[in-house]
């Protein structure tokens, strides 16, 4: 089975180069970071850091039931997921990544989506 329909309608070519456009940008994009790898690897570092860091709380901190004096609390454990997660993404991003073409796709997302700008960097 056909996963994407594709029309030789020239009234459809518009919108169908748009839809190409945005998914060949999501898969460079994505493979500038590194993969699929730089994601996983950064979420698995920060639920890691992020457990380490609950389990380092007083014992009478919980999760739940969800209350502002635990706020501390809260902010350590995603703080930690968030730092851990970032050194993860990068790990893995300075590796097997290109951060150069990564960068260069961010800030010129617009222009490339729209045709204006080429896809890889000068």
């Amino acid at each position: 089975m056909q996963e994407n329909y594709i029309s030789l309608n020239p009234a459809n070519l518009q919108s169908e180069e748009k839809y190409v456009r945005k998914q060949v940008y999501a898969q460079r994009l994505l493979e500038a970071q590194g993969g699929k790898a730089s994601i996983l690897v950064g979420t698995q570092w920060g639920l890691t850091a992020s457990v380490l860091a609950y389990s380092t709380l007083p014992a009478a901190f919980t999760m739940f039931p969800f209350a502002a004096s635990k706020s501390m609390g809260y902010a350590t454990v995603i703080g930690s997921f968030l730092g851990a997660y970032m050194v993860g993404h990068s790990f893995v991003m300075g590796n097997f990544g290109d951060s150069r073409q990564y960068n260069y796709m961010l800030v010129n997302r617009y222009g490339i989506l729209k045709g204006s700008k080429a896809w890889d960097r000068d």
